[in-house]
């Protein structure tokens, strides 16, 4: 019972965004880590786990929705890293595969329940016309011309936001799991296993982007979901060429601190590290192994 603060906190750290919804958000990324935490953890005891469960049943009774989206997200995070700990063969499925149900349920809702897909187009509808206002306040940012074409196609712009947001919700959650799972290895002192995807999935890849030739909407945010979808799944990919490389020129933790920082808050980097990731199924980014360097 001593360690069961560690799945409290990673509840109370996923409902913060109820009570503080602007900074709430900010904690959710450390609740599968806290939770992991616990799965791990040697002194872990069943009374323990029930009453984890409980909690949870009774958080569902109060915010149903908000505890099925900790399910499947958090819990099923955690499980899938420490059920595939320590297996290299497979590193690339716990965090590829932790998005999944919350995927597939927010797709479910959006292309097949109406109701849902009105209700969310219509507060992505209130959302832009708020954000077209503020554009056409500051002329001199040059969004104004941005706005003035999403004025016009509004109802459209709202659908098509709407549409991708499985894609979101996959690219989001993935990075969540991604890095819960290093911090985890980092924290248990094992050693990092190296992401990378089974490189046929590039023809998964091929065949959702091929949607963007359709006509039609609903079709063609399939193609906008595959690429979000890949798009992390390869961004990670780089991220790992990109990791190998500060760690063989030794950099001091500053110095790795402001590069991360610098690749995550500008988007045009996070697009060339996938490039690097994509293209790394072809062309050795890595570089030589450390033994093949001392050799040679």
């Amino acid at each position: 019972m001593r360690v069961f603060y560690l799945p409290v906190a990673s509840i109370a750290l996923f409902a913060a965004v109820l009570f503080f919804p602007r900074v709430g958000g900010l904690f959710i990324p450390f609740s599968p880590l806290l939770l992991l935490l616990y799965l791990a953890e040697p002194a872990r005891e069943k009374i323990s786990d029930i009453l984890f469960l409980v909690l949870v049943g009774l958080c569902a009774a109060f915010e149903p929705f908000i505890s099925a989206y900790y399910a499947m997200t958090v819990i099923f995070t955690a499980f899938m890293i420490y059920r595939w700990q320590n297996k290299p063969e497979s590193n690339w499925l716990p965090v590829a595969a932790s998005p999944i149900p919350a995927f597939i349920l927010s797709a479910v809702f959006v292309f097949f329940t109406d109701s849902m897909r009105s209700s969310l187009t219509e507060n992505v509808t209130e959302i832009l016309k708020v954000l077209v206002e503020a554009a056409k306040k500051a002329p001199e940012t040059g969004a104004a011309s941005y706005a003035a074409v999403v004025e016009k196609n509004m109802d459209l712009a709202a659908l098509s936001l709407v549409l991708i947001f499985p894609g979101i919700i996959f690219l989001t959650s993935v990075l969540v799991a991604y890095f819960t799972k290093t911090f985890f290895y980092k924290i248990k002192k094992q050693e990092h296993e190296v992401f990378r995807l089974p490189d046929n999935l590039v023809w998964v890849m091929l065949a959702g982007l091929a949607f963007f030739f359709m006509g039609d909407v609903y079709m063609r945010s399939v193609a906008f979901n595959t690429l979000l979808v890949f798009g992390g799944l390869y961004f990670i990919q780089g991220f790992e060429v990109l990791r190998r490389w500060v760690h063989r020129f030794r950099l001091a933790g500053i110095f790795k601190a402001v590069i991360y920082i610098i690749i995550f808050s500008e988007p045009p980097l996070m697009l060339a590290l996938a490039l690097v990731g994509l293209f790394s199924i072809w062309f050795n980014f890595f570089g030589k192994p450390k033994q093949d360097e001392t050799g040679s």
